[in-house]
């Protein structure tokens, strides 16, 4: 379980396991011989991808970014893509439980992106996190209810309309800052509504009575109390499936 700090963040990387996805389909137009060098597919051209999240913990709340692909899949797909369902068992061994996260962001609503934002209850599907607030872009949603033949199997309703119908899930509209120094930003790319979370790290500088030069300000070579402070902005669009850029 890989750990790091941001500032006075601590940030954990928390896995739900790994599924197959066709490499054709992951990697679009770069050809198979550029791709295949980095990730070797199996004999049905599929990869093994990550399903990875990230836990924030600010000091005061805990900030979970994704939500992997859950255990509510039907049995047609979880023979195509497997369903590890590990994501819990990893929270837990990082020392949290379901009602400790404070907030879910999910950059987007493809299945295997907020396939753990609920659980089923019996008849009943339930958010798996009691005590959060989710966070997405109100027109990626929309996307996902008008089912359109070319993705509508990546979004499946059971993952985030009970959520809203029980005003638990924040439709945004546009660029957002949720706490100080976490925000969602607004990226159009592998959806056309996806939001990237930018984590701001506040650092300090020792201005020597002059202002700094640019190094200066952006690779401080030491922390100096009571200096004043500059902000390295992080982008963590969390790259689930190969990693994350930390």
């Amino acid at each position: 379980m890989h750990r790091t700090t941001l500032g006075d963040f601590e940030l954990t990387v928390v896995s739900d396991g790994t599924y197959f996805l066709d490499g054709g389909a992951f990697f679009g137009v770069v050809p198979k011989t550029m791709w295949s060098k980095k990730a070797m597919p199996d004999e049905q051209n599929q990869l093994d991808a990550g399903l990875n999240s990230l836990l924030v913990r600010t000091g005061k709340k805990n900030v979970l970014i994704e939500t992997g692909i859950g255990n509510k899949l039907p049995d047609k797909l979880v023979q195509i893509y497997k369903q590890p369902a590990k994501l819990l068992d990893n929270l837990h061994a990082a020392g949290v439980a379901p009602e400790d996260i404070d907030i879910v962001i999910n950059t987007h609503l493809h299945f295997d992106h907020c396939g753990w934002n609920t659980v089923r209850r019996g008849d009943q599907i339930v958010a798996t996190f009691p005590n959060a607030k989710y966070y997405v872009q109100k027109k990626e949603w929309e996307h996902g209810c008008l089912q359109l033949e070319r993705d509508a199997i990546s979004y499946m309703s059971p993952n985030y309309d009970p959520l809203i119908e029980r005003d638990q899930m924040v439709l945004l509209d546009g660029d957002h800052e949720l706490l100080p120094g976490i925000s969602v930003k607004v990226v159009p790319g592998h959806t056309a509504n996806m939001q990237a979370v930018i984590i701001e790290m506040m650092r300090r500088w020792n201005p020597w009575n002059e202002a700094p030069s640019s190094s200066q300000q952006l690779l401080p070579s030491r922390p100096v109390p009571g200096s004043h402070p500059i902000y390295v902005q992080i982008v963590v669009h969390v790259l689930v499936h190969v990693g994350f850029l930390l």
